[in-house]
């Protein structure tokens, strides 16, 4: 009964000082380091997704073998991977990142540059289709460790109450950018006569792994200290959920 008494105070001691520190945090801005930069970063990422990696990367290995089966082959090489590393990804940044996402993101960056220079020489000068079996799954592990970690930081980065108008425009921002993405190569095909030639292929593919690449620099101002900590509305939720996990406990107590 005394531990249950001692829990229950100390509960409502938390949830004082909480309430007491919200009229603080209504004063800084919702539009902290991270959150912009992330927003930044999504953008150009997306941009340069939705121009070599949409319909263009078909296309492109479609020019290159000239067989549909081993396209589908090379993209569901991809799609495995993905969806392999996206489970381990996301264990590993919850379990064993907790304090480690800045060092992260720094070897996620290093990767990147090592794997986008290698798929512009592939696309450039070694004209090779089982290479790309080869950078496509390699490039799985790096695109969902980036995902995963950024992801953490940017819900870690917003005060409670602020997620629906944040996620809105990061929502509205990742769309811009996949829309970019395709007016870049109507434009680029429009001004080329409309020519689908391997040149014009590898030009287009050049385009978008370069701002693929220039979008991991800025990752690397991602600071994971400058997160809201505490005061974030995903630990907020995880801090409500123990609350009425305990209240629970107390109140069975009682009965």
């Amino acid at each position: 009964m005394s531990t249950s008494s001692s829990s229950y105070r100390e509960l409502r001691d938390d949830e004082e000082a909480s309430s007491s520190s919200s009229s603080s945090r209504k004063k800084t801005s919702i539009w902290n380091r991270n959150v912009v930069v992330i927003m930044l970063y999504t953008f150009v990422v997306q941009m340069a997704r939705s121009i070599w990696q949409s319909q263009i990367l078909s296309i492109y290995l479609y020019d290159l073998c000239g067989d549909m089966r081993v396209v589908g082959y090379i993209e569901g090489v991809q799609g495995v991977c993905r969806l392999v590393t996206a489970l381990i990804t996301g264990y590993v940044v919850d379990n064993c990142l907790s304090e480690r996402k800045n060092a992260a993101l720094r070897f996620t960056c290093l990767y990147g540059i090592v794997l986008f220079a290698s798929a512009a020489y592939c696309t450039l000068t070694w004209r090779k289709t089982w290479i790309w079996y080869v950078i496509l799954a390699m490039y799985s592990p790096q695109r969902s460790m980036q995902m995963s970690i950024v992801g953490v930081i940017f819900a870690d980065s917003m005060r409670t109450g602020d997620r629906e108008i944040v996620y809105t425009v990061y929502r509205v921002v990742s769309n811009v950018g996949s829309l970019v993405g395709p007016i870049v190569q109507i434009v680029f095909f429009y001004f080329s006569g409309d020519n689908w030639s391997s040149k014009n292929l590898r030009t287009v593919m050049i385009i978008g792994i370069a701002l693929s690449a220039s979008a991991l620099p800025i990752q690397l101002f991602i600071d994971e200290n400058r997160t809201l900590k505490n005061e974030s509305e995903a630990k907020q939720r995880q801090k409500k959920n123990v609350r009425w996990h305990v209240k629970i406990v107390i109140c069975t107590e009682y009965l």
